[in-house]
């Protein structure tokens, strides 16, 4: 579910990468991280277990492309492997906008790759997506090895069904193929949200900021900052986007704070339901000197207060719940407006398609 904010001219995208452990989905972000230049990028946060592999995501920022005066930004994340923690790579996929299923082409790991992909078609289905109108590829990597089986054999084995999608052979560990990967889905993610095609069906979103939007949203954060005494207001889409901001002048890392907090607060929601609760409405993290308290606006967002010394949690909490209440009604009714994208709402381009990231760098 791209987010479109047109308050602040950007859109939001998220990319997932999927597969069965050490296969090389983090290899993929480490070397984009590393060969993308400061200003393309954000921060790289990796949570991992104590065996080194991926344990929630590992997520990187990427601001991609201008597209008729809005700013095309990726976030791209990586799902555990091992089967043991499915339920974290269900949360990771909540709100995707494209895939790249990335399979490990030696031949003792073709079993894997097959489990793998099934448990994706079951956890799309969960969020009632359809994998075959969602823009994937498949990428073969450590084709440098001895023991892999042969392209043919890897395309039968995952890429035959009705829609066969692109393919790319790949050394992610070195780079090759890396880009190659990244730069299709991102042109077929933003080939399906605004079509190409004469004719073709312009997506609807469910999140969609106006300007109008935006000044109610920040009234009620700017009021709420006044009662409650705390210091930032962030308003986020359970995706892990961040869709408004309130509060004191300095220099925060909201996107990858907006993407842990929507991770952590879908962690509670599933805690929750083992109880047999709908969910753990509030999330509430004590510090030395700063605080977050975090609770639900409605099933689409959540609501983070940063908070010190001079208020506390009795306060926060109580006008948080009032801020949050108001932001609802505001956001039901955004989403009840006619879609009127202006226009984002005629097709792409050819030219406008060929959005890149670069190139991988040589070692």
């Amino acid at each position: 579910m791209a987010i479109i904010n047109y308050a602040q001219k950007v859109i939001n995208f998220k990319v997932v990468y999927y597969g069965p452990g050490v296969a090389g989905k983090t290899a993929n972000l480490q070397h984009i991280h590393k060969s993308l230049p400061d200003t393309s990028k954000g921060n790289m946060i990796s949570l991992a277990a104590g065996d080194d592999r991926t344990l929630f995501f590992d997520f990187l920022p990427v601001s991609a492309t201008t597209v008729r005066g809005f700013t095309a930004k990726f976030q791209l994340y990586t799902v555990p492997g091992q089967v043991y923690y499915n339920m974290t790579r269900k949360l990771v996929l909540r709100g995707v906008d494209g895939l790249i299923f990335v399979a490990d082409s030696q031949w003792d790991r073709l079993k894997e790759n097959v489990e793998s992909f099934r448990n994706l078609e079951e956890n799309m289905r969960e969020y009632n997506y359809n994998l075959d109108e969602m823009p994937y590829v498949i990428q073969y990597n450590k084709r440098d090895l001895a023991n892999v089986a042969p392209i043919e054999y890897m395309e039968f084995m995952l890429n035959r069904r009705t829609r066969q999608v692109p393919y790319f052979e790949a050394v992610a560990l070195h780079g090759d193929g890396v880009f190659d990967t990244l730069n299709t889905v991102s042109r077929m993610v933003l080939v399906g949200e605004f079509g190409q095609e004469k004719g073709s069906t312009v997506k609807l979103h469910d999140m969609a900021i106006h300007e109008s939007d935006a000044e109610q949203i920040n009234a009620v954060l700017t009021t709420f900052l006044g009662e409650s005494g705390a210091t930032e207001a962030l308003l986020i889409d359970r995706s892990g986007q961040l869709l408004a901001m309130t509060g004191a002048n300095r220099a925060l890392d909201t996107v990858s704070i907006s993407a842990l907090a929507a991770g952590a607060f879908s962690s509670t929601g599933a805690l929750a339901q083992l109880l047999g609760e709908t969910e753990f409405t509030v999330l509430f993290h004590q510090g030395n000197k700063e605080s977050m308290h975090v609770s639900t606006v409605d099933d689409q967002a959540i609501l983070l207060a940063i908070f010190g010394e001079r208020t506390t949690v009795g306060m926060v909490r109580l006008f948080a719940k009032e801020a949050a209440a108001a932001i609802g009604q505001i956001l039901a009714a955004a989403r009840a407006k006619p879609s009127n994208r202006g226009a984002l709402s005629q097709p792409l381009t050819a030219e406008e398609s060929r959005t890149s990231f670069g190139e991988p760098k040589k070692p």
